[in-house]
């Protein structure tokens, strides 16, 4: 009689490797893409000085755009308790009716932990 060598594969261990194979398709994508964009470069020095003098002030705005937008969230994510010394952290900024009944319950002497927690906010 002939055995058969059946594997068992679980289907949390296919996604995990199916995760993996796209991650290392895509890095290898973009390594093709930023060597074929050094390749341009090298063969079109003057298009490509054009396009980093117009490209450099753009990308300079994006990032301080994004610094900025990353602060403000930060600061409607964050409350500090200087009555305890620690930061809490919210899952999302409060709403105009959960800010004014968490500073009621602050005010009252409560600690930002407790009031984030209690309306199941904490991070």
């Amino acid at each position: 009689m002939e055995q058969q060598n059946e594997k068992v594969v679980f289907f949390k261990d296919f996604k995990k490797e199916a995760f993996k194979k796209k991650v290392k398709d895509t890095i290898d994508a973009g390594k093709q893409k930023v060597a074929s964009g050094i390749q341009w470069c090298l063969e079109h020095p003057a298009e490509a000085a054009g396009l980093a003098a117009i490209g450099a002030p753009l990308i300079a705005k994006g990032v301080k755009y994004k610094t900025v937008k990353t602060e403000e969230r930060r600061r409607e994510t964050e409350f500090y308790d200087p009555r305890t010394g620690m930061y809490a952290k919210a899952r999302r900024p409060l709403t105009a009716r959960e800010k004014l009944r968490a500073e009621e319950r602050y005010k009252s002497g409560e600690n930002w932990s407790h009031i984030l927690d209690d309306m199941r906010l904490l991070k």
